[in-house]
């Protein structure tokens, strides 16, 4: 492996363990307020003046930070399953503020997610495409994206509970994909140069999602079914982000024959075991 591919995955890791924390903090300062408040302007007021939100945040921002240097070094396609991880750090924390132990079920789903995230960082060596995706292909992602998130948003809006959680938690994995890719477009853009950073629109783009995502999230937490959102946004995010890699970055997977089987089924893995352990660190925060 090379230096540039392990620095990487060492700062996607450490990127995850920044989000498992901040992700906690959030979902139980955000639980706190009521269904009324969520939908005017009050949840926004009740967040910033809730410190452990604001702490949670701040958590959130250095995760953010170490996963644009990731992906400023490596592909998305291998960055961006990595932070998967984050539930390793988040459901033992959660369930510890819960007063819980950990059930088997999760302790086994945490070792097999381990062993498939191993197999599949040691054969994806994802070959570089392109840093930057054309005005084409980002007017492709805006056509079929924006529509789907809108979507879930109208339906959601009059619902509540699972139904409303779930349907928020899927306009933010697809906002969280975009995210990775704009994010990679804007450290590229930087290297550059800062006229090229603030005369483009890529850096605006990338503003106006995470704040609209970061915001449709603490929606989705506050809605209290973690059971019907986590769950999705988990899988979701770098399902979204890594087809992003392979479409408009041209970034393809070195893999064939056997390699690719076994690829496949590390990947199955991950998305199964996700969804189990995002389950469980719901059910330890709701606690």
């Amino acid at each position: 492996m090379s230096g540039p591919f392990v620095l990487s995955v060492v700062l996607a890791l450490a990127a995850a363990l920044a989000f498992a924390a901040a992700t906690v903090g959030q979902q139980r300062a955000a639980a706190m307020s009521s269904d009324d408040a969520a939908r005017d302007a009050r949840f926004v007021s009740q967040l910033l003046h809730n410190r452990r939100w604001l702490a949670a945040t701040a958590g959130n921002f250095v995760g953010y930070a170490t996963q644009a240097t990731a992906l400023g070094i490596g592909s998305v396609v291998v960055v961006e399953p990595i932070l998967v991880t984050s539930l390793l750090f988040a459901l033992p924390l959660s369930a510890r503020l819960a007063g819980q132990r950990l059930p088997s079920t999760a302790m086994v789903s945490a070792l097999v997610l381990s062993v498939s995230l191993s197999a599949f960082v040691i054969l994806a060596h994802a070959a570089h495409g392109i840093s930057r995706p054309s005005l084409a292909g980002w007017l492709l992602v805006a056509v079929i994206g924006t529509p789907v998130v809108a979507g879930c948003l109208v339906v959601a809006h009059p619902l509540s509970g699972a139904v409303r959680a779930g349907l928020i938690a899927i306009a933010v994995g697809l906002l969280g994909g975009v995210l990775a890719v704009l994010t990679k477009s804007v450290v590229d853009t930087g290297a550059h140069g800062i006229v090229g950073l603030v005369t483009g629109g890529e850096l605006y783009a990338l503003i106006v999602v995470g704040l609209l995502g970061t915001y449709l999230q603490q929606l989705s937490f506050q809605a209290g079914a973690l059971y019907a959102s986590l769950p999705i946004m988990t899988v979701l995010e770098p399902v979204i982000a890594a087809g992003l890699g392979v479409t408009v970055l041209h970034e393809q997977l070195a893999a064939g024959g056997v390699r690719i089987t076994v690829l496949s089924t590390a990947v199955l893995a991950m998305a199964v075991t996700s969804v189990v352990l995002a389950r469980g660190q719901a059910r330890a925060i709701a606690a």
